[in-house]
């Protein structure tokens, strides 16, 4: 599960969440707008009460 939230990519946690079945699940996503893949995982992230962790992750920048 540390991994899922640690995950900084739609693709990578959708992999995650659908072990086996990946590439199945990938193949009617796949040519979509980005948005579709990233409406998906959302929606899985929130079926399943994971919290994935924002893109560029949840620490504070630096600058």
């Amino acid at each position: 599960m540390l991994e899922i939230e640690e995950s900084r990519s739609s693709r990578r946690t959708l992999e995650l969440l659908t072990g086996d079945y990946f590439d199945q699940v990938f193949d009617l996503v796949r040519h979509q707008p980005a948005s579709v893949l990233n409406g998906l995982v959302g929606d899985m992230v929130d079926h399943f009460g994971l919290s994935a962790a924002p893109p560029g992750g949840t620490r504070a920048s630096s600058r």
